[in-house]
């Protein structure tokens, strides 16, 4: 990383205890509240340099090489490729995953502890929950909330093609399925 006039160093157990007190300096409760916040954050952070000597800390955006495929319910078998979540970058807070599923597709209803919000890209997906039914359709959205019962599937010729948001981050341990 050459920007003129910067020495750039990631932050590391070598140099924590500068980058804490640097860090320490920009929020409230200083160094305490600098080392929660390194340690809480799965953000790359960098310690800089500037030409007066003065430390500087940079957040810079991390890039996600590649999804993690993982175990799906239902049948006929559909693909998840979680890129952000608990599967993929150890990510407790939200999920983000990719999902296709075939014609025909069904998975047992459940009763999740986290909200789930679904963007459709291709084809149909079908919400039931307690009492109602609905299509969404490429373009729309849908936000299923923590406690609420619900069952996704794909009974349309396309099968379906969607992003699903969960926050917190999906686990199976927190999705409760019907037996």
């Amino acid at each position: 990383m050459g920007v003129p006039g910067l020495a750039v160093q990631p932050v590391d157990e070598g140099n924590l205890e500068l980058a804490v007190r640097f860090l320490g300096e920009w929020v409230s409760d200083g160094e305490a509240e600098a080392r929660e916040f390194l340690a809480d954050h799965d953000l790359i952070i960098w310690l800089t340099k500037d030409l007066g000597g003065r430390g500087i800390l940079a957040v810079m955006p991390e890039l996600i090489k590649e999804p993690t495929r993982v175990a799906a319910a239902g049948q006929p078998p559909k693909l998840i490729d979680e890129y952000v979540g608990r599967a993929n970058t150890g990510q407790g807070s939200l999920s983000i995953a990719h999902m296709r599923s075939p014609s025909g597709w069904a998975e047992p209803g459940q009763r999740p502890e986290f909200d789930e919000f679904t963007i459709v890209l291709r084809g149909a997906l079908v919400v039931e929950s307690e009492g109602a039914q609905m299509t969404v359709q490429p373009g729309q959205g849908v936000h299923t909330r923590p406690g609420e019962w619900v069952r996704y599937s794909t009974p349309g010729a396309d099968g379906a093609e969607y992003i699903s948001v969960c926050v917190p981050a999906f686990a199976p341990d927190t999705v409760h399925r019907d037996e």
